[in-house]
C-alpha cells in the first residue's frame, strides 16, 4: 500500500467537519479508508475502533489531529511538513 496524502487530507478534514464517528467517506474506497485510518491512528492523529476485521470506525481527532486539520485548512502540506504532525 502506498500512502495517498489526498486520502489523508479527506479523512482528517471530514473527521473535523463531521464531529461524530463514521465508517466511510465519499470518493475513498473501503480499502483506502481502512488502510489510511490505521496509518492516521498509528501516527496519533485520530482515534479508531474496529467494527469488525474488515471495517474501521473513525471516532475523533486527537490534539495532534486537530493541529494537522487546521494546518490543512490554511494551506496544502508537502511531505516534509507532514512530518511535523506524524512524529
Amino acid at each position: 500500500m502506498e500512502r495517498n496524502y489526498e486520502v489523508v487530507k479527506k479523512l482528517l478534514l471530514f473527521t473535523k467537519l463531521k464531529g461524530e464517528s463514521f465508517m466511510e467517506v465519499e470518493g475513498v474506497s473501503d480499502t483506502e479508508f481502512f488502510n489510511h485510518a490505521e496509518l492516521l491512528a498509528d501516527a496519533g492523529l485520530i482515534k479508531i475502533s474496529y467494527f469488525n476485521e474488515n471495517m474501521i470506525r473513525i471516532l475523533r481527532l486527537t490534539w495532534k489531529g486537530h493541529d494537522a486539520a487546521e494546518a490543512l485548512e490554511t494551506k496544502p502540506l508537502n511531505k516534509i511538513e507532514w512530518h511535523r504532525y506524524i512524529l
